[in-house]
């Protein structure tokens, strides 16, 4: 469960990069 809350977080994380 933990790493899919982490792959969650580092596929908004990325998003944001791209995003700017």
């Amino acid at each position: 469960m933990d790493s899919l809350i982490t792959a969650a977080a580092r596929a908004l994380s990325a998003g944001d990069s791209l995003a700017t």
